[in-house]
């Protein structure tokens, strides 16, 4: 094992936050990436994922653990989702994609 990778693997995470949400307006697939921020005693990481990253590895918690992770994720879409979908999820308010952040951290 390089001194690097068992230097990570030993530094305890002190915090992992979602501080911020971008939206990114890339065509043909506008979407909102969310900044996930990692605190270790020696140095920080930053990632951006989409809303389906955290889905993902919210069922891959509940499948490999035998039970949901104890916080429920936050709603995908508002109430609008089965009128439009595609435009429910690309015109979430700012403080519906707010409320979405603070749900995901």
């Amino acid at each position: 094992m390089s001194h690097a990778a068992k230097s990570a693997t030993s530094d305890p995470i002190q915090s992992v936050c979602v501080p911020t949400f971008t939206k990114l307006a890339a065509k043909p697939d506008p979407h909102v990436a969310f900044t996930v921020s990692i605190s270790l005693p020696t140095r920080s990481y930053s990632i951006q994922q989409r809303y389906s990253a955290f889905a993902a590895l919210h069922h891959k918690l509940a499948a490999t653990c035998g039970a949901p992770p104890p916080a429920e994720l936050p709603p995908k879409h508002p109430g609008s989702w089965f009128l439009a979908p595609l435009a429910a999820a690309r015109d979430l308010s700012d403080a519906q994609l707010e409320e979405r952040r603070a749900g995901l951290e």
